[in-house]
């Protein structure tokens, strides 16, 4: 889950989990993924003072309600993953997220194009 973890010890902005993200993307939401914003400014400024970490672990994977089933070129996904802030010190946060994903195949195997209703 490159998209959601974040290292801010190690990590110099909020959109290094894009860039990271982007080698599994494709397309325009390969090019969206690794732009910088500054939307996610605050949060960062955050968590660079606190040495936050965020970690995203996916407990399972299904198909979208109402989503075609799975071709040779094209399928959708609904992934359920667990996410943890845990700044250096104090109590961490835990959360149960989710996002689905529209994957289409191409020579270098399995890219995401989409994030429908993201």
């Amino acid at each position: 889950m490159a998209w959601a973890s974040h290292d801010a010890r190690r990590d110099t902005a909020f959109s290094d989990a894009g860039g990271r993200a982007a080698a599994y993307a494709s397309g325009d939401l390969a090019t969206d993924l690794r732009e910088t914003s500054t939307r996610s400014a605050h949060q960062w400024q955050e968590w660079k003072a606190t040495g936050t970490r965020v970690t995203a672990k996916v407990t399972h994977v299904a198909l979208p309600d109402g989503a075609p089933p799975p071709s040779n070129g094209l399928a959708y996904a609904r992934v359920f993953y667990d996410l943890v802030v845990a700044p250096e010190k104090g109590a961490a946060q835990h959360s149960t997220e989710q996002l689905a994903l529209e994957l289409r195949q191409d020579s270098s195997g399995w890219r995401v194009t989409a994030l429908p209703n993201a």
